[in-house]
């Protein structure tokens, strides 16, 4: 096994030499997020740049796990529109800190918005969407 859920759905990592020191696992995460499964679009290069629909995994004010079927590891800077738990369309400017491919024409990835973004707080969300374990894109 690589990848524990807890029951906040905090990632954690396997880390063996952790393990043989008796700590089986090791926080990744620098802030929780709540699950938030959402279609979003990324635009990069401004108005005339190009488009790309991501689906979001969770979220926190800090940033998003999304995963794409666009390879999005040559791109850095972008916007991210993503709408809010109450409905607004969010423009927020992030960069793409991870893209990976994670199989069959999928990638995984991260953003971090440029600036904290509390409409995406995780305390906002868990209000919004009271619900615990909302599943997750497997093998992501």
């Amino acid at each position: 096994m690589s990848v524990s859920q807890n029951e906040n759905n905090d990632e954690y990592l396997f880390d063996p030499e952790a393990f043989q020191a008796g700590q089986a696992f090791s926080e990744r995460r620098r802030m929780p997020r709540a699950a938030y499964e959402r279609t979003a679009t990324l635009m990069t290069g401004g108005l005339e740049g190009a488009e790309f629909i991501v689906y979001t995994r969770d979220v926190s004010s800090g940033g998003t796990g999304f995963v794409s079927p666009v390879d999005l590891s040559d791109v850095e800077n972008a916007t991210l529109k993503l709408a809010s738990p109450d409905g607004r369309v969010c423009h927020v400017k992030c960069t793409i800190k991870r893209a990976r491919e994670i199989g069959e024409g999928w990638v995984e990835g991260y953003v971090e918005f440029d600036e904290p973004t509390s409409v995406f707080s995780t305390k906002r969300i868990n209000a919004a969407n009271p619900q615990k374990g909302m599943p997750v894109f497997a093998g992501a």
